[in-house]
């Protein structure tokens, strides 16, 4: 299946992970699902370390209409302080308050993207984002929602590196990869396992 038609078509409890190799490919693909969503009606609420102001800039300059969808309450920005040393304690706190957040637009179908640990290039914050996966992969085939999950990649550091990319994606149900060329395909993650 085609990325943007995984994208512009998702149902409920999808816990889906984008690896993208071009930093401007992965926010067109976040924003296109945020859009897509709240084209539909929809609830979408981005998880995001910058100010809410700085977001809403960038979806503006997507083509979103943010105004318009926050008049209407239906796009929700929600910034997330970071510690400096997040671990896995931290990072599933993090979760939580994410959950009670998402958990107020429930009653339609709500899409939710962003980022709970910041930085994930050392082994801690690898580390407490599998544990936010796992987590999240387990609340999320019981919510009335969708969640995309995005990942940067560049070449790979080593065994650890490929060991916590298998474990991520075990964490999901689907898979969407978009190379440099931009033409992205999409993957059922249980059929990658095998």
């Amino acid at each position: 299946m085609q990325s943007h038609e995984f994208i512009d078509n998702e149902k409920f409890g999808n816990h889906a992970i984008m690896f993208y190799e071009k930093p401007e490919d992965g926010l067109a693909i976040q924003y296109r699902y945020l859009h897509s969503g709240l084209m539909k009606g929809q609830h979408v609420v981005y998880f995001t370390s910058e100010t809410p102001e700085f977001m809403k800039d960038e979806m503006v300059r997507f083509g979103i209409d943010v105004d318009l969808f926050q008049k209407n309450d239906t796009l929700h920005i929600f910034q997330i302080s970071h510690k400096a040393d997040s671990g896995v304690k931290d990072a599933l706190e993090k979760l939580d308050e994410v959950m009670k957040i998402a958990q107020r637009y429930t009653k339609t179908y709500v899409r939710m993207t962003g980022r709970i640990v910041k930085d994930i290039s050392a082994n801690n914050g690898q580390r407490a984002e599998l544990a936010v996966e796992q987590k999240l992969h387990e609340i999320m085939q019981h919510f009335n929602g969708s969640f995309l999950c995005s990942y940067h990649i560049t070449k790979t550091n080593g065994d650890d590196e490929i060991e916590w990319m298998f474990n991520t994606i075990h964490a999901h149900s689907h898979v969407v990869y978009v190379p440099e060329s931009g033409n992205g395909a999409c993957f059922d993650a249980t059929f990658m396992m095998k």
